[in-house]
């Protein structure tokens, strides 16, 4: 092979290489929170997630979608909400969380016992991992979140907006058949520095999924039914339920649940 050739192999590699561009984002499915993450063995719960981009159906499968930071149980796909963490009062939670994202630490807050005293976070660098154990706690709704960008709940951006998931803690006796919904908001924003942020693009969604692809719930007249509502997001959003009598039972954040007593539910 002339010499002119064999230099100019290298140079037509490279840009073939160029030209496949990044590998594609892997595809992050809706989470109906129906399964809890994790193993539970003898009071100890077992669990491994990972931080990876990928990118969000919000309204279905054929629908658009946009890049988002998610958490997968190790080996498993993307969910958003994250996987939900479910176990009964008095067991220890054992969490190891990989951050896969090479140039931001993840900043997770709500892995510590419930009801929390005071603020928490758990750093994980750039590329790193992390381990942390906690007794559950109190029996209540909680969840999780977390943040790359340094910013709180109010305020973080649309690809932090989905990192987070449920965190239930059953009574001992066990707990009635319930569903838990996650309220999730995407947003756009033109300038995050100013105060309110103002979005240019929002998008609300129930379990991962928005109106009209959300979860059909089909029941028997006059059926009882228990929900867990939790909203992780900047939104106070009213939950408009048409046509039915409810009670609410207990009332919290990501650190406390309240029950109440039946006069004033």
């Amino acid at each position: 092979m002339p010499a002119a050739t064999r230099s100019c192999l290298p140079l037509l590699v490279l840009l073939a290489a160029c030209a496949r561009g990044p590998a594609p984002l892997e595809r992050i499915e809706p989470n109906d929170n129906t399964r809890a993450a994790g193993t539970l063995d003898r009071g100890v719960l077992t669990l491994e997630l990972e931080l990876r981009r990928g990118r969000w159906f919000p309204d279905g499968p054929e629908g658009p979608s946009v890049p988002v930071l998610a958490l997968a149980e190790r080996g498993k796909p993307l969910r958003v909400p994250g996987p939900m963490i479910r176990v009964p009062e008095g067991t220890t939670i054992r969490v190891r969380i990989r951050n896969t994202i090479a140039d931001t630490a993840l900043v997770l807050h709500g892995f510590a016992r419930r009801p929390e005293a005071g603020p928490d976070s758990l750093v994980v660098p750039a590329g790193q991992a992390r381990e942390v154990t906690f007794e559950a706690g109190a029996p209540g709704s909680y969840f999780y979140w977390g943040s790359t960008t340094g910013l709180d709940v109010p305020d973080r951006d649309g690809s932090d907006s989905q990192v987070g998931g449920a965190l239930i803690v059953d009574p001992k006796e066990g707990a009635a058949p319930d569903r838990v919904f996650v309220l999730g908001v995407w947003s756009q924003h033109a300038d995050t520095t100013k105060r309110p942020v103002q979005p240019l693009r929002e998008t609300m969604t129930i379990n991962g999924l928005a109106w009209p692809h959300t979860e059909r719930l089909e029941l028997a007249l006059r059926d009882s039914v228990r929900w867990r509502v939790l909203n992780p997001t900047a939104s106070s959003h009213p939950m408009h339920l048409h046509g039915v009598y409810f009670l609410v039972e207990r009332r919290g954040d990501w650190r406390r649940d309240t029950a109440y007593a039946a006069p004033v539910q």
